[in-house]
């Protein structure tokens, strides 16, 4: 019997790096693509760090599994603003399993190595809205 070798999952040099200068830039509403390579299960940048609405990242969104890391600016009612880094995972519904499976075996990696907190969870992009962020965001 042919036994094949467990891959784990690694962050490209290319992505750590890309991910420090998105953070340090402190980006207002502007997302970073990250895709992994089902072969060799290396995260990798997508899509360098593009000042976009919400709307503007689904429009961007390909019909494949994808981690998006969005700096959001929020404007509250009462005045105040907050910039928090929101973690995407973006499996359409009709993703190849194979690659859904890839991606969610990443997740746990890119949250850990990045310090990620909550990460929202996507099959439809026609649900990603500006409300549907802010209502994730609500949530505790």
């Amino acid at each position: 019997m042919k036994r094949e070798a467990v891959l784990t999952t690694t962050i490209s040099e290319n992505a750590r790096h890309a991910f420090e200068e998105f953070r340090r830039s402190n980006a207002r509403n502007a997302a970073l693509f990250l895709k992994v390579d089902p072969a060799t299960q290396v995260v990798d940048v997508d899509r360098p760090a593009t000042p976009c609405t919400v709307e503007q990242m689904r429009d961007l969104l390909p019909n494949t599994p994808r981690f998006v890391l969005y700096s959001y600016e929020w404007r509250h009612e009462d005045g105040r603003v907050q910039i928090p880094l929101c973690f995407i995972f973006f499996t359409p519904a009709d993703a190849n399993p194979r690659s859904a499976m890839v991606y969610t075996a990443a997740k746990t990696v890119v949250c850990d190595t990045f310090r990620l907190g909550k990460t929202y969870e996507l099959r439809d992009e026609e649900t990603l809205t500006e409300r549907w962020l802010q209502q994730q965001l609500s949530r505790k």
